[in-house]
């Protein structure tokens, strides 16, 4: 998994998990692998029910 390539794709748009606890899971996973990889980066996390998000700065 290469995070940088994937957050410069992303740059500038949306990804949005949608469902059941398996999308949550997903999501999870996925910010996991990102805030990992790219540990230095800044990021801005924001949780208002029932929706979170991850900004990366």
């Amino acid at each position: 998994f290469n995070a940088i390539d994937f957050l410069t794709r992303m740059k500038g748009k949306k990804l949005m998990f949608v469902g059941d606890s398996l999308g949550r899971n997903q999501w999870v996973s996925l910010m996991c692998m990102l805030t990992s990889a790219v540990s230095t980066a800044r990021t801005q996390y924001n949780k208002e029910e029932p929706l979170s998000s991850l900004t990366f700065l």
